[in-house]
């Protein structure tokens, strides 16, 4: 059986922009920031950081994370 972490998760942070996440513990807050920082690899959707596709160039993303 395959457990869904996260599921239909979609926002956008424009710059000079603070994201918060609040949930409770086992909502998926720590797997949605491991994928959008790249440490765990979702097996559905898309990650873009200012329009740059993390599977592609990870290392550009990521200078831009902080």
């Amino acid at each position: 059986m395959i457990h869904e972490a996260v599921k239909g998760v979609s926002f956008k942070v424009d710059v000079n922009e603070c994201l918060v996440i609040l949930g409770t513990n086992g909502a998926g807050k720590t797997t949605t920031f491991k994928s959008i920082t790249g440490e765990l690899t979702p097996t559905r959707g898309n990650v873009y950081i200012s329009g740059i596709d993390i599977y592609q160039d990870m290392a550009s993303a990521r200078q831009l994370l902080g």
